[in-house]
């Protein structure tokens, strides 16, 4: 795709990717996602950046047929997203340090430097846990098996045909291309006769047991033998290139780092994927299933070796494994004597998802000149290059499927669930209030699909006693406000048209028991990011669980979109959903980084008008934010939001504002914050917030 593509495809479709990454979250993960433009894409654990990758963007491919368009972008990133979740569900960074530092200390002393050491150790265990998390997320997640497809096929197809002049890049990309796609480069036949095949060929199997690893800390040691297996080889590469400063460098700038934090914790080790479970790969890796009585057997754990003995039975064999990963990396080892490895049994075949192939011989292993796939009943069938084709395009054709029918059964947004705001409302609203002459002035409120969970256990104390004092309150209100007879006026209420309360004569539909309606106005603008964000959401969760059975309750998120100039309502709950199975508020502030300006006082005029349209007496509005209104460009904002608060009160709605932030900044910004909300303010420790806001409803509610 041209540039000026690639461009629209990150800004309008950034936000889109970010969701999908939230549906992949473990529990209690909390990333900043930023989708942007070409370059790497990685995870630290507290934040991800996930870049189209370079080669889909060209500006000299036919703008009318380009060779990727922006939904293959879209792919691509959605792809990338899901590997750097793979990394922080699954990678574990205390044992990848360790096994880096292991390697390094070992490099060391055969005359190695240790900054190239480091990388190339980074890199090898990059290779083979990108190939182990791939798997283990597409059994967490099966609908990501195209997804990963795509991706590593269309990378092996824009690979190039010629052989890398430095070798030791050359012998890492066999292997990740290996690892990664279940099949060799392209270039692979033209290395016949070279030592790097013979060394590769060495470790082929037991690349597919690190594949296959339970845990980090297993493929750490799995991936230390396979280093081992071809040990004199890389150390003889490693010294030729550092008397090169030049090439060296290029190097270290081609390999990269893992670049894991102390977060990345491995929030999925030990369960998931392994032995006998589905891949993305081409290639049929170690006990996968496939149908036939070997694999089955394989993939319980009971292969027969060549000589009829069962696996893991020999008693000297497992010791003797146990102590090379155990002992081979430390500081006291020798790498002199040659160490006895598991050998593992080939077991090529291809994917359930695929024809049954016989794998062996493919990209010029050395068995002649025949580069073909055949099938078990020997005639020939597809190349590699053939076979790559036909699962990017399978992959893509079940992606573009799966999108259409997630679009097509996705429930559409009841008009009744969005704003009531009409087109011609808000334009009533601009006029009036003179939103006019502001560059930020038109309005949307959308839903975003982001995966539903429950309230964080942090939070479950909190919101359960929240919830008994407000029922409390709200039993306390209904029993005082429930004495008319069926069928005729009590007379005890006609003082009550004095002060304008004409719903005496009104039969109320759809009105909650407690005759109350609760709309939160949640501030998910730039300045919430980080720990406003965390705290505001932790409250509007315990808010949530302790009103959404007891009242209708809506909580929108708002902001501003820069790119479109609008103010923008995510809907996080609607008045008529409660179900007590999820959270929505804790669902939506793991799924999303806030971002954007804000605009408070518009926001606060489209709750109160979306208030005024419920039947229910008592409207309660509660604004969570940190009182820093932006992008006004003609108004005061302080004054908007004041006037807007106003409007509010005087139309009968109890407005409730939560100020977030830690205690130096509630406290230098609060002469801001009365001024424009004058009164009901709630400025206090998260901790304390429940609480406060139980008295402010015993106090407004029971007036």
């Amino acid at each position: 795709m041209r540039k000026e593509d690639a461009v629209f495809l990150v800004s309008n479709n950034g936000g889109e990717i970010i969701a999908f990454g939230g549906l992949l979250a473990p529990e209690g993960c909390e990333v900043q996602h930023k989708v942007k433009l070409g370059g790497g894409s990685f995870t630290d654990s507290k934040t991800m950046e996930t870049g189209l990758p370079n080669f889909m963007i060209n500006d000299e491919e036919d703008e009318l047929n380009p060779t990727f368009t922006r939904q293959h972008g879209k792919f691509a990133l959605k792809a990338l997203t899901a590997h750097e979740y793979g990394h922080i569900w699954f990678t574990n960074f205390k044992d990848f340090k360790n096994f880096q530092l292991k390697m390094v200390d070992l490099f060391e002393k055969e005359g190695i430097n240790a900054r190239l050491a480091a990388k190339v150790a980074a890199h090898f265990f990059n290779i083979t846990e990108d190939g182990r998390i791939e798997k283990r997320m597409v059994n967490l997640f099966p609908g990501l098996i195209n997804y990963f497809r795509y991706l590593n096929g269309t990378s092996w197809q824009e690979e190039k045909d010629e052989v890398p002049e430095d070798e030791l890049s050359a012998f890492l990309r066999i292997v990740v291309m290996y690892v990664v796609t279940g099949i060799k480069p392209k270039w692979y036949k033209k290395t016949k006769g070279m030592r790097m095949r013979t060394e590769f060929e060495k470790i082929e199997d037991m690349l597919e047991d690190c594949i296959d690893a339970s845990t980090c800390k297993k493929n750490c040691e799995l991936t230390q033998l396979a280093m081992e297996e071809v040990w004199d080889y890389l150390v003889e590469l490693m010294k030729k290139i550092q008397e090169d400063d030049e090439k060296m460098e290029e190097l270290m700038e081609q390999l990269g780092e893992l670049d894991f934090e102390e977060g990345v914790s491995g929030a999925g080790e030990g369960s998931g994927a392994g032995e006998g479970s589905r891949s993305p790969r081409a290639s049929r890796g170690k006990g996968e299933e496939s149908g036939d009585e070997e694999g089955d057997e394989e993939g319980k754990g009971k292969g027969k070796d060549e000589d009829g003995d069962e696996e893991g039975k020999d008693e000297d064999e497992s010791k003797e494994s146990e102590s090379i990963g155990d002992n081979s990396g430390s500081a006291g080892s020798t790498l002199g004597q040659k160490q006895e490895v598991k050998k593992y049994k080939e077991t090529k075949e291809m994917s359930t998802e695929m024809p049954d192939y016989d794998y062996s011989g493919v990209s010029g292993d050395g068995g002649g000149s025949t580069k073909v796939l055949r099938s078990k009943e020997g005639h020939t069938t597809k190349t590699p290059e053939q076979l790559i084709e036909d699962i990017v395009k399978g992959a893509e054709a079940e992606v573009k499927a799966q999108e259409l029918v997630e679009t097509k059964t996705s429930k559409p947004m009841k008009k009744d669930s969005s704003s009531k705001m009409s087109r011609e409302d808000v334009s009533r609203m601009i006029t009036s209030v003179g939103y006019d002459k502001e560059h930020v002035r038109y309005f949307r409120e959308e839903r975003n699909k982001y995966r539903m969970i429950p309230l964080s256990e942090e939070c479950r104390v909190a919101a359960t006693k929240f919830r008994r004092k407000v029922e409390r309150c709200f039993n306390e209100k209904n029993t005082l406000m429930n004495k008319m007879n069926t069928g005729r006026l009590n007379v005890n209420d006609i003082h009550r048209l004095a002060i304008k309360e004409y719903n005496v004569f009104q039969k109320k539909l759809n009105r909650s028991d407690t005759d109350a309606v609760v709309q939160i106005c949640w501030d998910g603008s730039g300045s919430m990011c980080g720990g406003k964000q965390h705290y505001s959401g932790m409250a509007c969760a315990i808010i949530e669980e302790g009103l959404k059975h007891l009242v209708p309750l809506k909580i929108i998120n708002f902001s501003v979109d820069w790119s479109h100039q609008e103010v923008v309502h995510y809907l996080v709950k609607d008045f008529d959903e409660k179900d007590s199975r999820i959270n929505y508020s804790t669902s939506y502030a793991k799924s999303k980084s806030f971002n954007g300006g804000n605009k408070d006082g518009y926001d606060i005029r489209v709750c109160t008008e979306d208030l005024m349209r419920r039947p229910e007496k008592d409207k309660i509005l509660i604004v969570m934010s940190d009182g820093l209104p932006s992008d006004y460009n003609s108004i005061n904002p302080q004054q908007d939001v004041k006037d807007a608060v106003k409007c509010a009160r005087q139309k009968g709605i109890i407005v409730i504002p939560i100020f977030f932030g830690d205690d130096y900044f509630r406290e230098s910004a609060y002469a801001d914050y009365e001024y424009m909300y004058e009164k009901h303010i709630i400025n206090s420790s998260p901790e304390e917030l429940p609480e406060r806001l139980v008295k402010l409803f015993e106090k407004l509610v029971l007036r």
